[in-house]
């Protein structure tokens, strides 16, 4: 008698989104919604004089472009720093939006350097967070000045260093900034570059991180007709000074937080139900994350990446949405999990005939299974349903039936096809 499995199965339901990348050199457009200003300049409640005139400057500079600018507003007049698009000035010290914003820490200035101020750009829910904030008032009061001042910069990049000169002129450092885009891939990495590209994932990465890992490097030698590709752990990367691909996010992957400055928490920038492709530059290296809310979605945006003439990828950022619907719950007669995308509808038609046709079907025993069962294996057609073996853990593989590796095996063979 073989056993009974009964799989679960997963309904993803994807729904493309194209980001299309905005960073600071689109300030202060983000912020202007027809010919009205769409957002809030907000400063602590205790905020030193030089953050309000700091704001204060920022609003000035705003008032010639946008009408309705208004004042500015307190910390604590914020409930939701998410829920609309704001302009947050001041460190964590004196403003806890930008604790908040940056993630709660013990140390208000952690993450800021001395004598340095920031100018900060991110987004989620649909609107723009951009911090404005330094390690000393003075600090923040620089780089108020930066922002006041756009007309007079070439911003570019997402994060913005302001330091001052022995001669007290005040100085940029862009960080973050891209010189690749996504529509470059996957020439990017290969002519020029050496293709002396490393994907890596977390020394603790799952089973479909580094399935992820395998087929992007696949996909990419491939196309760019490279060497075998250097697969490694985060924990035997020195330093980011190679062309990277990191595959998932900062909580499972410590590559990817350095990558993107630690953040904290660690899952801030991944919202549930999505999946990113973000690019990153540092010293002339490209820096591409790999990364999704879980390793399905992970996985769902690596196809992306696989098959990317089918989709317009461009700037320095590809959402993904995903929505899990769970149909049937995980039962398993023998223990074993189902792989990760062996249900996937998006590979059906690449699968391998070993797996049965009718996936989601019940055979005349009233069982799903996804593996076609030998005819002399199957269970006798006059066997009365009280008197079916029900499955425990201590239950031993019948004679003849798939084991744990020959599953795997079936599951696997057919993604690299």
């Amino acid at each position: 008698m073989f056993k009974k499995t009964t799989i679960c199965i997963i309904t993803l339901m994807v729904l493309i989104n194209i980001a299309y990348a905005v960073d600071l050199s689109d300030y202060p457009e983000m912020f202007v919604k027809g010919g009205n200003f769409d957002g809030a300049l907000v400063v602590g409640e205790d905020a030193s004089a030089q953050d309000v005139i700091a704001a204060s400057n920022i609003v000035s500079s705003l008032s010639s472009l946008a009408n309705n600018v208004g004042s500015v507003k307190l910390a604590n007049e914020i409930s939701d720093i998410y829920a609309q698009s704001l302009i947050i000035i001041g460190n964590p010290c004196n403003n806890h939006l930008s604790g908040e914003l940056a993630g709660s820490s013990q140390n208000c200035l952690q993450g800021f350097e001395t004598d340095t101020g920031i100018i900060s750009l991110t987004n989620k829910n649909n609107h723009y967070q951009l911090l404005v904030a330094g390690y000393s008032n003075e600090d923040t009061r620089n780089a108020g000045k930066v922002l006041a001042a756009y007309k007079d910069y070439d911003f570019r990049g997402k994060k913005i260093k302001v330091t001052k000169n022995s001669q007290g002129d005040l100085e940029l450092e862009y960080s973050n900034f891209v010189k690749k885009s996504l529509s470059d891939y996957p020439d990017m990495f290969g002519e020029g570059r050496n293709f002396d590209t490393i994907i890596v994932v977390g020394d603790d990465a799952s089973s479909s991180d580094v399935i992820v890992q395998s087929r992007v490097g696949l996909s990419l030698m491939q196309n760019l007709n490279m060497q075998p590709m250097d697969f490694k752990l985060a924990s035997e990367i020195d330093d980011l000074g190679r062309d990277i691909i990191s595959i998932g996010s900062p909580c499972v992957n410590e590559l990817t937080a350095e990558i993107m400055g630690n953040p904290s928490p660690c899952d801030k920038d991944f919202e549930e139900g999505k999946a990113y492709l973000k690019l990153y530059g540092k010293d002339d290296y490209i820096h591409l994350i790999v990364a999704g809310s879980s390793d399905e979605s992970t996985m769902k945006v690596a196809d992306v990446l696989v098959d990317y003439d089918s989709y317009s990828l461009e700037g320095d950022e590809y959402i993904l949405e995903v929505k899990e619907t769970a149909i049937v719950a995980v039962t398993s007669g023998d223990g074993v999990p189902t792989p990760p995308g062996f249900t996937d509808t998006d590979h059906g038609e690449k699968e391998d005939n070993l797996i049965n046709e009718d996936i989601g079907k019940q055979d005349e025993d009233g069982v799903v299974s996804p593996l076609i069962i030998p005819e002399d294996k199957k269970q006798d057609k006059g066997t009365a349903p009280d008197e079916k073996k029900t499955e425990t853990e201590d239950d031993e593989p019948a004679s003849g039936e798939p084991n744990i590796v020959m599953k795997f095996l079936l599951w696997i063979v057919p993604l690299f096809r």
